[in-house]
């Protein structure tokens, strides 16, 4: 394991507590309900999570790739690992909030689907924050 990585785990390990800290106060508080913003900022969080974690497996594993002589390639190739991680992350929270909503419909009486374009929007938020924590971090250090 090298240093880059062992920092990127370490900034992953932040930036999921803090959101981890921000949904739970969300949740007890109903944020969610009182500040039509806060699930924006929670998904861009969200994502900015999964995509350091994508970078910091990345940077762990030594991932290398062959055979690309031009920057860009090598450069598109990470940054759709970051991404398909993000999606993938964020397709299963997005499936987590419709199971919930189908399990507990009517119970606490807010809804974590409100429609297709609240989910759509989600996606896109999830997907910027990966595309930052790539632009930031994609070198391994801040």
């Amino acid at each position: 394991m090298t240093t880059k990585s062992l920092s990127l785990f370490s900034i992953f390990a932040i930036v999921i507590a803090i959101v981890g800290i921000l949904h739970s106060a969300g949740l007890v508080w109903d944020l969610y309900g009182l500040y039509d913003w806060y699930d924006t900022v929670l998904h861009f969080g969200g994502g900015l999570t999964a995509g350091v974690f994508a970078l910091a497996v990345w940077r762990h594993f030594g991932v290398e790739v062959k055979g690309g002589h031009l920057k860009i390639i090598r450069s598109l190739v990470h940054l759709t690992w970051v991404l398909g991680v993000v999606s993938i992350i964020s397709i299963v929270w997005e499936l987590h909030e419709y199971g919930l909503d189908q399990i507990m419909l009517g119970v606490g009486g807010q809804l974590r689907q409100l429609s297709t374009a609240d989910t759509m929007g989600d996606f896109v938020l999830d997907l910027l924050g990966g595309f930052v924590a790539y632009a930031v971090f994609r070198n391994g250090r801040v």
